[in-house]
């Protein structure tokens, strides 16, 4: 195997130790393959990040494999990139250790865990799906530690947690469906950025990697409600029982909105080709939802089914209870809307610097062991808190909050934290929300 190492004055060495810097990388060979790639600090300590390598063989002379360190003066990080690059039928796996560290980013979910080192994938294809309802699947992975890695899009990518091995997170690059079979090369290529903690590591993956969005929507898209017609209907729609639908919303006395007609309003899933066996006018339809006072929108997703032909092959060739809900319903629609400034000026951030519309509670405070756990809360901005009921049934919930003063938004009651607020109630009219006041 052939290797080739960078030095960029961070001292970087295949099995041996030598400290020059803040940060050592180095890489020692195993008995059973691969090598184990460390770090060495200033202070002495030693972290082990993981097993690298595992599926080569030090002999293969078709195999390259190429590590670059440096420092960058100018965000303070530390970036290691790795580089194997080998025949096709090379399969290349490198492991991290998962550690007691929080993990965040990768695939999006059906059954979403977070922190994700809570579940347990296999060798899952980081690409754009309907399986899993994975139509984000981000190249990108961040611990509390304050160290990101970003895998290259022209990997042919799988990920596992602890399957392979345990308490691991592992990437394979294996040139396998579903990606193609035309490719000369297999290629596993990412960097690895150590930062102080994962705010700052955050901030920089979005500048060097993820980018910000472009703008904001339409005003009226965030102050109101989006109403879809799968919490009703899920895909049993047709003509008649959509223009029902909008009228049953205008009737009950809900502000201009948004109406979006979802599942299966096509033929099957990507042909993106009206089904006028369910709806027949699609044109007068849209009109008559509008004259309701509605804007009208149509879910779409970045997929074709495989069984959604001819398009598939071209693409491949080319009661009191109710009336309880609905005032529960009006009165945090009226909420939402009451807080449409402060959505916007946190969208408006997005765009200017990357900063998430919703960031984790530990955006706050990136050294708070508590909050870098919590995946059952969220910010609005940087100033709003809150703690929604994720289970069924529950009408009392713990939320923690972070460092700083809090008044409840819903009784007004003011707490000082760090602390946990047990047994919070929260029955089905109650939302707990917090907003910082200091």
């Amino acid at each position: 195997m052939k290797c080739l190492l960078l030095l960029a004055g961070v001292t970087l060495t295949l099995g041996a130790v030598h400290r020059s810097t803040a940060r050592d990388f180095y890489a020692e060979d195993r008995a059973d393959g691969g090598y184990t790639l460390k770090a060495d600090s200033e202070d002495g300590s030693t972290t082990i990040l993981g097993h690298i390598g595992r599926k080569v063989s030090v002999d293969d002379d078709e195999v390259t494999f190429h590590l670059d360190s440096e420092y960058d003066e100018a965000s303070g990080g530390f970036k290691l990139s790795i580089h194997w690059d080998g025949p096709r039928d090379t399969i290349f796996e490198d492991c991290f250790r998962i550690g007691n560290k929080q993990w965040y980013g990768g695939p999006e979910q059906k059954e979403q865990h977070w922190p994700i080192q809570k579940s347990k994938i296999q060798k899952y294809s980081i690409i754009s799906k309907e399986d899993d309802n994975a139509a984000i699947s981000e190249r990108y992975w961040l611990n509390s530690d304050g160290w990101y890695i970003y895998v290259q899009p022209d990997v042919p990518l799988f990920v596992d947690h602890h399957n392979i091995l345990d308490n691991h997170i592992c990437f394979i690059a294996e040139v396998a469906d579903p990606y193609s079979s035309q490719r000369a090369h297999n290629v596993l290529k990412y960097d690895i950025w150590f930062f102080d903690n994962p705010k700052i590591a955050h901030q920089h993956a979005i500048k060097t990697y993820l980018g910000k969005p472009s703008g904001i929507p339409d005003y009226r898209m965030i102050q109101y409600p989006i109403w879809s017609t799968w919490a009703r209907y899920s895909r049993e729609i047709n003509q008649e029982l959509l223009l029902k639908f909008a009228n049953e919303i205008a009737n009950s006395g809900f502000p201009n909105a948004q109406f979006e007609i979802d599942d299966l309003w096509e033929v099957c899933y990507g042909s993106l080709t009206v089904d006028e066996r369910k709806l027949p006018d699609f044109k007068q339809l849209v009109q008559d939802i509008k004259n309701l006072g509605f804007r009208v929108t149509i879910w779409v997703h970045p997929f074709i089914n495989k069984d959604c032909d001819p398009w598939y092959t071209e693409a491949l060739e080319n009661g009191e209870g109710q009336l309880t809900a609905v005032e529960i319903c009006r009165r945090y629609t009226a909420l939402h809307a009451e807080y449409a400034d402060v959505i916007v000026e946190a969208m408006e951030a997005s765009v200017r610097d990357g900063t998430p519309v919703n960031p984790p509670i530990w955006w706050l405070d990136p050294t708070d062991e508590h909050a870098l756990a919590i995946w059952d809360e969220f910010l609005l901005g940087e100033r709003l808190l809150a703690a929604p009921v994720v289970e069924q049934g529950a009408t009392f919930r713990d939320v923690y909050l972070p460092r700083g003063l809090w008044r409840d938004g819903t009784t007004g009651q003011s707490y000082s934290g760090p602390t946990w607020l047990l047994d919070y109630p929260a029955p089905l009219d109650t939302l707990p929300y917090f907003i910082l006041e200091d």
